[in-house]
């Protein structure tokens, strides 16, 4: 009948030091779980900064792009303009010329 009380202490000596493991793993799980929401949250960030920080540089480029293409556009049109207005001149001259036959 002792040893049976042993047994039987032992047995819930083994039960308790059982729950005690399993509350501490679940305390570990959602030690775990949480860190890794904190962790994705972080990852998740830092994705964002990092796909905002390229399209800021994709755009300035885009800016600095279109500003050489409006600055040879303006060359060209100046060039253009001059051009015309030398055109403008010969034709008058020529206009003088034939006047004066």
């Amino acid at each position: 009948h002792v040893e049976q009380d042993f047994s039987s202490q032992k047995l819930q000596h083994l039960e308790h030091v059982m729950e005690n493991y399993t509350q501490w793993l679940q305390k570990i799980e959602n030690y775990i779980v949480e860190n890794m929401k904190s962790e994705m949250a972080q990852i998740q960030q830092n994705a964002v900064q990092n796909h905002t920080a390229t399209m800021l540089e994709i755009g300035t480029s885009l800016l600095s792009q279109t500003a050489e293409q409006t600055r040879k556009l303006t060359d060209v049109e100046t060039q253009v303009l001059n051009q015309t207005s030398r055109l403008e001149i010969q034709l008058l001259e020529n206009s003088l010329s034939t006047y004066k036959l």
